[in-house]
């Protein structure tokens, strides 16, 4: 019997997911529409596992070519994906003789890893005497109209899309895209997905960016509570034939403020503890001690990804924890809490927005991650005050 609550790791088609199907819905749709859309959110949000929902969910209905930009820091590097993502999709001999009309190529063979199988075997490189920007172009022009000439949705996914800025820092990939892009009429579709997000919103909603107006941006926000909350009580009755109180489970989701990490963190640990001693599944002293061990585990996490952060961009991130949304960070009311001036704030809210430590919204400034959040109000509290604090909360429930 497996453990359902997945975490370190993104959920594969078929595994156990907490099911977003708005999202999914939504995605879906903008795939046979001929949309572009970014998917934008901070780490650990369950990007990538939505994505190998869709994937799966697609199934052999799209022709699916999906890249990742994580470890990509030139544009040679960039087309080199292109041609390996190429060699494994089903009508790839299709794409190469269209290729092969377009460009001079030299196809060579050479010894790469096939991801379905784990496999070793002989796979096409596209050699090409024309400069890397032109091959790139003419690549993406040549999948935008093989999906017209087959007919067929192709569903082009690039994750960690903010480096193709760290790529071409002036453009040029985006505006190169852009054209090709605009050529397209139907059936071809892409996602460019990303986990920072203050920079992927500049790249599609900035006024002089090839994206402007092009790209429709999609947040991928926490979890519904209601639906986890489902979520958690299926797995553990079809898994151990038991749940836990959905009060609890309820309670514990608002804390973390529907965090899918820490989620399936703090649940992948009870439902280990639940498999061995059936009678701890409701005990609030199992239920502190494990909200305890996650947030001192994230507090040492957040303390060293902002360590590079100067003091008053520290005292300006907890104060929004502390009394967010913000919606006048100026106003003489906050200015007064904080013991931060004007002018600070200025600058600090810059700092923390491009490191998407922050996010603007309707309601005001808040801090980006609910996680953080928990952790920035929490961070005066002791370990064994957490603890007692912790299984109070869920005594009285």
């Amino acid at each position: 019997m497996e453990n359902p609550f997945i975490y370190q790791r993104p959920i594969r088609y078929g595994e156990p997911f907490c099911n977003r199907e708005k999202e999914i819905s939504y995605l879906e749709n903008g795939v046979f529409s001929a949309e572009l859309v970014c998917l934008a959110s901070i780490r650990r949000m369950g990007k990538t596992s939505l994505i190998n929902q869709l994937e799966g969910r697609l199934g052999e209905k799209v022709e699916i070519l999906r890249i990742d930009l994580s470890d990509v820091f030139k544009l040679e590097d960039f087309v080199r994906l292109f041609e390996r993502a190429l060699g494994r999709i089903s009508p790839q001999e299709k794409i190469l003789h269209h290729l092969k009309k377009v460009l001079s190529l030299r196809p060579e063979l050479e010894l790469g890893l096939d991801v379905s199988t784990g496999d070793l075997k002989l796979v096409p490189r596209l050699v090409s005497e024309k400069d890397s920007y032109t091959f790139f172009r003419e690549i993406l022009r040549t999948l935008v109209r093989f999906a017209e000439k087959e007919k067929r949705p192709f569903w082009l996914v690039i994750d960690e899309f903010q480096n193709v800025r760290r790529i071409s820092p002036k453009g040029e990939i985006e505006w190169t895209m852009r054209r090709v892009f605009e050529e397209r009429k139907s059936f071809f579709s892409a996602l460019f997905a990303g986990s920072e997000r203050s920079l992927l919103l500049q790249m599609v909603n900035d006024d002089r960016a090839a994206f402007y107006r092009m790209v429709t941006v999609y947040e991928c926000d926490p979890l519904p509570l209601k639906e986890a909350e489902d979520f958690v009580v299926t797995c553990f009755k079809e898994t151990l034939k038991r749940a836990p109180k959905r009060e609890l489970v309820r309670k514990l989701l608002e804390i973390i403020g529907g965090h899918p990490y820490a989620m399936n963190l703090f649940f992948h640990r009870l439902w280990r503890e639940a498999s061995l001693k059936k009678k701890i599944i409701n005990d609030p002293r199992i239920w502190g001690e494990l909200l305890e061990e996650l947030v001192i585990l994230e507090r040492k996490r957040f303390e060293d990804l902002n360590s590079f952060l100067s003091l008053k961009a520290r005292e300006l991130l907890k104060a929004i924890a502390i009394y967010g949304p913000v919606s006048d960070p100026y106003s003489a009311a906050f200015l007064q809490k904080t013991g931060l001036t004007a002018s600070t704030v200025q600058k600090t809210l810059k700092t923390l927005l491009r490191h998407n430590r922050i996010r603007e919204t309707p309601q005001g400034y808040q801090v980006a991650d609910p996680l953080e959040k928990l952790v920035i109000r929490l961070s005066g509290v002791p370990p064994e005050e957490l603890r007692r604090l912790f299984e109070r909360t869920f005594s009285e429930i």
